[in-house]
Protein backbone atom coordinates (compact mmCIF):
# COMPACT_ATOMS: atom_id res chain seq x y z
CA UNK A 1 0.00 0.00 0.00
CA UNK A 2 1.41 3.40 -0.92
CA UNK A 3 0.20 6.46 0.97
CA UNK A 4 1.80 8.74 -1.58
CA UNK A 5 -0.51 7.42 -4.30
CA UNK A 6 -3.60 8.55 -2.41
CA UNK A 7 -4.54 5.29 -0.70
CA UNK A 8 -6.19 5.97 2.63
CA UNK A 9 -4.53 4.77 5.84
CA UNK A 10 -6.79 2.74 8.09
CA UNK A 11 -5.38 2.31 11.60
CA UNK A 12 -5.64 -1.06 13.31
CA UNK A 13 -8.28 -1.32 16.04
CA UNK A 14 -6.58 -4.17 17.87
CA UNK A 15 -4.13 -3.50 20.72
CA UNK A 16 -1.00 -5.51 21.39
CA UNK A 17 -1.33 -8.00 24.27
CA UNK A 18 0.88 -6.01 26.71
CA UNK A 19 -0.41 -2.55 25.74
CA UNK A 20 -1.92 -1.55 29.11
CA UNK A 21 0.89 -3.10 31.13
CA UNK A 22 3.53 -1.20 29.14
CA UNK A 23 2.07 2.21 30.01
CA UNK A 24 1.79 1.92 33.78
CA UNK A 25 4.29 4.02 35.70
CA UNK A 26 5.95 2.90 38.88
CA UNK A 27 6.53 5.28 41.78
CA UNK A 28 10.22 5.67 40.94
CA UNK A 29 9.76 6.75 37.34
CA UNK A 30 10.07 10.45 36.64
CA UNK A 31 8.23 12.00 33.72
CA UNK A 32 7.28 15.41 32.39
CA UNK A 33 3.90 16.72 33.55
CA UNK A 34 3.91 20.29 32.22
CA UNK A 35 6.21 22.66 30.43
CA UNK A 36 6.39 26.30 29.42
CA UNK A 37 8.65 27.85 26.84
CA UNK A 38 9.76 31.44 27.23
CA UNK A 39 12.18 33.79 25.48
CA UNK A 40 15.12 33.00 27.74
CA UNK A 41 14.26 29.59 29.19
CA UNK A 42 12.21 26.41 29.17
CA UNK A 43 10.48 25.41 32.40
CA UNK A 44 9.76 21.73 33.03
CA UNK A 45 7.53 20.44 35.81
CA UNK A 46 8.12 16.81 36.66
CA UNK A 47 5.75 14.38 38.36
CA UNK A 48 7.95 14.28 41.48
CA UNK A 49 7.18 17.99 42.15
CA UNK A 50 10.61 19.10 40.95
CA UNK A 51 10.97 22.00 38.55
CA UNK A 52 13.81 22.31 36.10
CA UNK A 53 14.53 25.53 34.24
CA UNK A 54 16.91 25.34 31.28
CA UNK A 55 18.22 28.71 30.11
CA UNK A 56 19.49 29.59 26.63
CA UNK A 57 23.06 30.00 27.89
CA UNK A 58 22.94 26.31 28.98
CA UNK A 59 22.70 27.12 32.68
CA UNK A 60 20.03 25.28 34.67
CA UNK A 61 18.03 25.57 37.86
CA UNK A 62 16.60 22.54 39.60
CA UNK A 63 14.06 23.41 42.30
CA UNK A 64 12.77 20.94 44.88
CA UNK A 65 9.56 22.05 46.52
CA UNK A 66 9.75 19.31 49.17
CA UNK A 67 13.19 20.22 50.53
CA UNK A 68 13.39 23.91 49.56
CA UNK A 69 16.73 23.25 47.89
CA UNK A 70 17.99 24.74 44.64
CA UNK A 71 20.71 23.34 42.42
CA UNK A 72 22.22 25.84 40.01
CA UNK A 73 24.37 24.57 37.15
CA UNK A 74 26.25 27.43 35.52
CA UNK A 75 26.86 27.65 31.78
CA UNK A 76 30.43 26.53 32.54
CA UNK A 77 29.16 23.38 34.28
CA UNK A 78 29.85 24.46 37.86
CA UNK A 79 27.32 23.11 40.36
CA UNK A 80 26.09 25.27 43.24
CA UNK A 81 23.58 24.20 45.87
CA UNK A 82 21.58 26.50 48.10
CA UNK A 83 18.41 26.62 50.18
CA UNK A 84 15.52 28.96 49.61
CA UNK A 85 13.65 30.57 52.46
CA UNK A 86 10.98 33.25 52.77
CA UNK A 87 13.30 35.33 54.93
CA UNK A 88 13.94 38.68 53.22
CA UNK A 89 17.50 38.92 54.54
CA UNK A 90 18.44 35.70 52.72
CA UNK A 91 17.13 37.20 49.45
CA UNK A 92 19.23 40.32 49.92
CA UNK A 93 22.27 38.22 50.79
CA UNK A 94 21.78 36.00 47.72
CA UNK A 95 21.45 39.07 45.49
CA UNK A 96 24.83 40.32 46.74
CA UNK A 97 26.70 36.99 46.79
CA UNK A 98 25.38 35.41 43.58
CA UNK A 99 23.56 37.89 41.32
CA UNK A 100 23.41 35.41 38.42
CA UNK A 101 21.52 32.86 40.49
CA UNK A 102 19.32 35.58 41.97
CA UNK A 103 18.28 36.83 38.51
CA UNK A 104 17.53 33.33 37.29
CA UNK A 105 15.45 32.52 40.36
CA UNK A 106 13.41 35.68 39.84
CA UNK A 107 12.89 34.82 36.15
CA UNK A 108 11.75 31.30 37.09
CA UNK A 109 9.44 32.78 39.72
CA UNK A 110 7.82 35.06 37.13
CA UNK A 111 7.24 32.15 34.76
CA UNK A 112 5.66 30.13 37.56
CA UNK A 113 3.45 33.03 38.67
CA UNK A 114 2.26 33.54 35.12
CA UNK A 115 1.49 29.84 34.78
CA UNK A 116 -0.56 29.86 37.95
CA UNK A 117 -2.28 33.18 37.23
CA UNK A 118 -1.97 34.40 33.61
CA UNK A 119 -3.40 37.80 34.62
CA UNK A 120 -0.48 38.29 37.03
CA UNK A 121 1.58 40.07 34.40
CA UNK A 122 -0.87 42.49 32.81
CA UNK A 123 1.79 44.09 30.60
CA UNK A 124 2.58 40.81 28.84
CA UNK A 125 0.08 39.79 26.19
CA UNK A 126 1.92 36.53 25.56
CA UNK A 127 0.10 33.34 26.47
CA UNK A 128 2.11 30.74 28.31
CA UNK A 129 1.76 27.33 26.65
CA UNK A 130 0.93 24.74 29.22
CA UNK A 131 -0.27 21.20 28.63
Amino acid sequence: MSYLKGEKFVPSTSKPANFDADFKFSENEVFLKKFARENKAILLRLNNKMIQVIFLDKSELILSSDSGKVIFITSKGEIRKTSISNDMSSHVELEKTDPSLYKRLNYAKEILLNLINPKHNKKSKKKYPLF
